[in-house]
């Protein structure tokens, strides 16, 4: 599968949906930060599922309206919006100041950079060359720890989790509304069809993905700056901001299923 979430990507702009009664330190720290940035990968993950529903579709009509529906329900500005709606809300002003004042650090601009580095479209050959050198090359447990530790503070796991969740089952029920009445299966049978996709070892296979891709992005940074980087979201201001993102990114990802049912109508198939 192609990049599931690169952890943070700067954003260009960040204008779209904020707040102007929201605080301006909050403001600089998701721009420079690039915390919705997992929101540009909405659109390489639906392009990867929808590929695997082809052979249940009858004609390409019909997998096009298909394709169009998930396209407009997982509308990167609506996603957004939410998570922006959401964070703004209630982000406490002094943790924003300290979490702004952490990222313009020479640490934090390094990661940043190495992120970006990271998500260039450009820079995939490297990606995959440097992945097959790790056959003969393997990385030192040490290192995978670090890397896991990091993704657990930053709640990467719930991210996948909430997001696939989300886009699974939006995509089933999707295909489900499209078939003959006759063959439309009920919601434990949705349940069912769901709980055997997303099994663990769906979830493994995420996490083994997101291990590669940090030790990709940071195999440059030295494993002093690895630890400290680590600490960085292990502190107080670290955790809050990242359970509070998590909150908005929730938040968004809920917003889903009524988009999807109002998509559905629209196309008179529910």
């Amino acid at each position: 599968m192609k990049k599931i979430i690169v952890l943070v990507v700067l954003l260009s702009s960040l204008n779209v949906g904020l707040s102007k009664g929201s605080d301006k330190n909050l403001i600089k720290l998701l721009k420079v930060s690039g915390m919705i940035g997992q929101f540009e990968q909405i659109g390489s993950v639906l392009e990867s599922q929808m590929a695997s529903k082809r052979n249940q579709f009858d004609s390409e009509e019909e997998f096009n309206q298909f394709t169009n529906l998930m396209v407009k329900t997982f509308d990167e500005t609506f996603l957004k919006e939410r998570y922006l709606e959401k964070i703004t809300s209630d982000f406490d002003k002094d943790t924003a100041k300290i979490m702004l004042k952490l990222y313009q650090s020479e640490l934090m601009k390094e990661a940043v950079e190495m992120e970006l580095a990271a998500n260039n479209p450009n820079n995939e050959a490297a990606q995959m060359a440097y992945f097959r050198s790790l056959q003969t090359n393997p990385p030192m447990p040490e290192r995978v720890e670090m890397l896991n530790n990091l993704h657990k503070e930053i709640r990467t796991s719930d991210q996948i989790e909430t997001m696939f969740q989300t886009l699974i089952g939006s995509m089933v029920r999707s295909v489900n509304a499209m078939s003959p009445v006759d063959n439309r299966l009920s919601e434990e049978e949705i349940n069912t069809a769901m709980s055997s996709y997303m099994t663990p070892a769906f979830f493994q296979q995420m996490s083994s993905t997101l291990v590669m891709m940090s030790l990709y992005t940071y195999r440059t940074m030295s494993t002093d700056k690895l630890v400290k980087y680590v600490r960085v979201w292990q502190t107080p201001e670290g955790q809050y901001f990242v359970n509070k993102s998590f909150e908005a990114f929730s938040y968004a990802f809920e917003g889903v299923g009524e988009r999807l049912i109002t998509n559905l109508k629209e196309m008179k198939k529910i």
